[in-house]
């Protein structure tokens, strides 16, 4: 009996740390996306992306403003980001959701899946990605690729005389995130 309330209040005591402990996030997550057309194909990337994971509850949330995105082209940019993302009017890209598939108890890397919504040019979809993710001296990295159909999303297609965009685009994520 005394060891159950010793246990009990050891639980109590420290419980508040435990879920602290369990919370991480970056503001330098890298973003990229990967546009295949039918002569040329470019990436745009960005490398501020904010993210929170909270391993407790499996709770997770990352979001990319859209004016950080680069192609490593300036006109291509502009572009980019006034006539298709629309950025002025909508400014962000988020998935928020829940992961599933990660065991705080193997130290090796391990395929996740998150169910969530992602949002960007205002229109939210329902969607699963697959990742990786490990939790090594205290970090929490993740990665994952999945694909987006402009459409889907209303985004307008870029269509430059004969060069033609892929309605699909890759985009891949990685973040390294530390306890918060």
């Amino acid at each position: 009996m005394v060891l159950k309330i010793k246990s009990l209040l050891f639980v109590l005591l420290f419980f508040p740390y435990f879920v602290t402990a369990q919370e991480f996030e970056t503001k330098t997550g890298m973003i990229e996306f990967l546009s295949e057309a039918t002569v040329e194909s470019f990436t745009g990337s960005s490398n501020q992306l904010n993210g929170y994971i909270n391993l407790s509850d499996s709770t997770l949330d990352f979001y990319l403003d859209l004016a950080t995105l680069e192609t490593g082209v300036k006109l291509r940019d502009e572009h980019m980001r006034e006539n298709h993302l629309e950025t002025e009017k909508f400014p962000y890209a988020e998935f928020s959701g829940k992961m599933r598939g990660f065991d705080t108890a193997i130290a090796d890397s391990q395929q996740v899946f998150a169910n969530g919504t992602f949002t960007i040019h205002g229109v939210s979809k329902e969607i699963e990605v697959e990742g990786k993710a490990i939790l090594v001296d205290g970090k929490f990295g993740l990665s994952a690729t999945w694909n987006i159909i402009l459409q889907d999303y209303e985004i307008t297609r870029p269509k430059f005389l004969f060069l033609k965009l892929s309605e699909s685009q890759i985009v891949t994520l990685k973040a390294a995130l530390t306890k918060k």
